[in-house]
């Protein structure tokens, strides 16, 4: 009974925050096929999450609030600084990971003392960002970038020594094009190949791919030690606190604030009485997830994933193979 429902209340996380940390893939990734396998690391180390229909949106622009939650993610960044920019409120979901950037240093705002957190990031601002955050060394290897003179000033040093490190590259016909706005996929290349250049993992060998599972086996609880229900519990009372302190607060919407409710209720009723049934819940949250906008559910996902360690929601599927959603 404990182990069917741990794993409802994980499949309603799963539906709030649209994370695939559990599951093998996204349904329209085979049209970046360049990409598959960056998106599908960055998705398992739970760096990156998909949307509720279970798609990716690889060709999808970025934001550059977007882009550096995901990068705060990837290096662990808590420490949080003052920042002054005139359209960061305290109430946005993107305050905090602003604050972690600036505080990291690796991101500044612009002249007129604005940050533009919902402007769609440029190719040559992610090469700049990575060259401040990874200090990215020159090389005396020769390079011709036919649109250099495209490129933003500021930004030329930082594109040519990218380029050459083989974290970014440019296109068939030369040119690099700092100007477009980088896509999901491209995002996930390049920030997969700066974890693979700075921590020695190989990403190929890294994705780990699930076994396939019988349905009828796979609601069957396993044998488990005695203190397994004791682990379920301490993990969700852990989820359960991280989603009232870090995530409610983040929620701007009613229906975001309406599904955090749902699942934090659900919870609670079942760390209380281990018999709740509450599949009338999953069926809500789904409801809740389903009326919400794209940028509602973007919101949604990094308020939670940003608060909520992926090695906490793991720890029940380690401990009950909770696999195949």
């Amino acid at each position: 009974m404990a182990f069917k429902k741990a794993m409802v209340v994980m499949i309603i996380l799963s539906l709030i925050t649209c994370s695939v940390g559990f599951a093998s893939g996204f349904s329209d990734i085979g049209q970046v096929s360049w990409a598959q396998s960056a998106i599908s690391f960055m998705s398992q180390k739970g760096f990156v999450g998909g949307y509720s229909d279970g798609t990716f949106k690889p060709n999808q622009k970025i934001t550059r609030a977007e882009i550096v939650t995901i990068i705060n993610k990837m290096n662990g960044f808590e420490e949080t600084g003052e920042i002054v920019f005139s359209d960061v409120n305290s109430k946005d979901w993107f305050y905090k990971e602003i604050q972690k950037a600036t505080q990291a240093g690796y991101v500044t705002g612009f002249p007129n003392g604005k940050f533009e957190p919902n402007a769609f990031v440029t190719r040559e601002q992610v090469a700049v960002i990575i060259g401040n955050l990874y200090k990215i060394e020159d090389s005396t290897e020769s390079l011709i970038i036919e649109d250099i003179d495209q490129i933003s000033n500021w930004a030329k040093s930082a594109v040519e020594r990218i380029i050459k490190s083989g974290i970014m590259s440019g296109y068939p016909d030369g040119s690099f094009r700092g100007r477009n706005n980088i896509t999901r996929a491209e995002a996930a290349v390049v920030l997969s190949k700066i974890h693979q250049k700075f921590s020695g993992v190989d990403i190929e060998q890294e994705e780990v791919i699930e076994p396939q599972i019988p349905v009828d086996e796979a609601v069957k609880p396993t044998p488990t030690e005695p203190e397994g229900d004791k682990v379920v519990n301490d993990t969700l009372e852990i989820v359960l606190g991280k989603l009232e302190s870090r995530v409610l607060p983040k929620l701007t919407t009613t229906l975001q604030r309406d599904a955090a409710n749902t699942v934090m209720d659900s919870i609670s009723k079942y760390l209380s009485n281990p018999s709740y049934d509450f599949d009338s819940d999953v069926a809500s949250a789904k409801s809740l997830v389903a009326q919400m906008t794209d940028e509602e559910q973007l919101a949604f996902e990094n308020a939670i994933t940003s608060s909520i360690p992926i090695s906490e929601l793991n720890t029940l599927n380690q401990k009950f193979r909770l696999i195949n959603y």
